[in-house]
């Protein structure tokens, strides 16, 4: 059975590595995963990624909203999953070619999930 944090997930929207180290220590314990979006996983890289993996129970959440060709987004999805990321984010708005190469480079280890319109956009 699942515990009350383990629905709760808290965005790292922060501009730095240092600000989100001091939020993931913090609430490690007590969220079930940590979202890193594009500025933060931009500025930090997997290092981040892995550091948060590695600390607590939490999962990581990794929004990139990937959106290329099937084949680079496949091997963007295989690092991914060499991370320890539990979700990652692709666009639904390219090809199905592309989604079917992401759920082949996560590898049955992350889950993909897909975004079909960005909040700006409504």
């Amino acid at each position: 059975m699942k515990a009350a944090k383990d629905y709760i997930v808290f965005p790292l929207d922060v501009p730095d590595p240092g600000t989100a180290r001091a939020l993931v220590a913090l609430l490690a314990e007590h969220v079930g995963m940590f979202k890193i979006g594009l500025e933060l996983f931009v500025r930090s890289g997997p290092e981040l990624v892995r550091w948060i993996a590695k600390t607590g129970s939490a999962k990581v959440f990794l929004d990139l909203k990937f959106h290329d060709i099937p084949v680079t987004v496949k091997r963007a999805m295989a690092r991914v999953a060499d991370l320890g990321v539990f979700f990652a984010t692709v666009h639904c708005g390219e090809s199905r070619a592309m989604l079917e190469a992401a759920v082949a480079g996560a590898g049955g280890s992350v889950r993909v999930l897909g975004v079909t319109v960005l909040t700006s956009v409504c």
